[in-house]
């Protein structure tokens, strides 16, 4: 939930209730209800396979505390990647080729492993 209202920031809020849908972001408001409906940090717990999360740390619409979070509640083992001065949409130079090359290297040596 956090995260829409990153995008769009706290003062749009209320408009987006009243008219239950934001032009800014392109959603029905029904999308911020649901994301609150539940707690994804406690079902990550069930989570056991391996996991691998990136983040950029200029992301100015999903804070990165929320993927340490994430992180600390998987029941697997984990693996985070923080991209310095990458955004959320990864579009700097070059950042969206590394996070993808890393994902791939590590899909082939986990879904190799089994581990």
């Amino acid at each position: 939930a956090d995260a829409y209202l990153g995008e769009v920031g706290v003062e749009k809020l209320d408009k987006w209730a009243a008219q239950g849908y934001l032009e800014e972001n392109g959603y029905v408001f029904d999308v911020l209800i649901d994301a609150l409906q539940y707690n994804i940090y406690s079902s990550a717990r069930g989570i056991r396979t391996p996991s691998l999360i990136t983040h950029g740390s200029a992301d100015t619409i999903v804070p990165l505390v929320q993927s340490k979070y994430l992180a600390r509640c998987l029941g697997g083992p984990v693996q985070v990647q923080v991209f310095e001065g990458v955004g959320h949409g990864y579009s700097e130079e070059g950042a969206w080729d590394k996070m993808a090359s890393l994902f791939v290297d590590w899909f082939v040596k986990h879904l190799r492993t089994g581990t």
